[in-house]
């Protein structure tokens, strides 16, 4: 039995809806998630004893179990860590991209600077994101890491001139940008796999477009909450449903079953 916690903000929720049909699929995981507004998670300190401590309380779901409350993680007891989403992903590009490139959504270039110092800018924002705090408390602890990156955002979003946070991602298909943007997301990646942290990918078959994915593994996706889901709007394409959980699940199972025992 391989005990993992799981650990992100309302991304996690596509891995909560997948969880029961996952831990059947494989019976050899013990899981425990724990979900929180990627702004509580960002205020984690290490207590005493070795927990990850937080100013709000977290949901905690397990199987078998109903969701309850906690404002702690143990740093101690499991075999790994997962930490889905919270701020660490292609966001961290396309922000970058946003600021120094684009302003308003008229696509206006704003200023011209170097590769060296774009991907200084976004190793920045990755930096100080939730999941790479976490993870440095993590493994400073003796923690092993998985970090699942946040996705694409849905195709239909590049459509919608109305939704803010789509902005970079359509004046980069319009400047026929994408694919270099994608590469400079891949070297952020392996920076982060330099540091000790192993990245689980976007599933290829997801994909709509180099930087978008499919609408399928995004519609009627579900908000982090227990009990009874709430879908999120039809112009929510950042959050993926319970498709797209599933194949995260079996991304994680293969690779703790090809991991050494510790």
């Amino acid at each position: 039995m391989t005990k993992l916690c799981i650990i992100g903000n309302s991304h996690v929720a596509a891995m909560r809806l997948a969880m029961q049909d996952a831990l059947s699929a494989y019976p050899s995981l013990d899981v425990e998630v724990y979900g929180a507004h990627a702004n509580n998670l960002v205020t984690a300190q290490v207590n005493e004893s070795q927990e990850l401590t937080f100013d709000k309380p977290l949901w905690v779901f397990a199987a078998g179990e109903d969701a309850r409350r906690a404002r702690s993680i143990p740093l101690r007891g499991f075999d790994g860590y997962v930490i889905f989403g919270c701020d660490f992903g292609p966001s961290c590009i396309f922000q970058t991209y946003k600021r120094y490139y684009f302003s308003g959504l008229k696509g206006k270039r704003r200023q011209a600077i170097t590769r060296q110092q774009f991907m200084q800018a976004a190793s920045k924002l990755a930096a100080d994101s939730a999941a790479l705090i976490l993870a440095r408390f993590i493994r400073e602890a003796g923690g092993n890491v998985l970090l699942v990156p946040t996705p694409l955002p849905a195709e239909k979003g590049l459509h919608d001139t109305e939704k803010a946070k789509m902005e970079p991602f359509r004046a980069a298909q319009e400047a026929g940008d994408g694919g270099t943007l994608m590469q400079l997301y891949d070297e952020l990646c392996s920076q982060q796999e330099q540091s000790g942290f192993k990245v689980i990918q976007q599933p290829q078959e997801t994909k709509a477009s180099d930087i978008t994915s499919l609408q399928v593994y995004s519609d009627n996706s579900s908000r982090l909450r227990p009990g009874e889901d709430e879908i999120h709007p039809a112009n929510d394409y950042f959050h993926m449903n319970s498709l797209y959980g599933s194949l995260i699940w079996k991304q994680i199972a293969s690779l703790v079953s090809s991991s050494p025992s510790r």
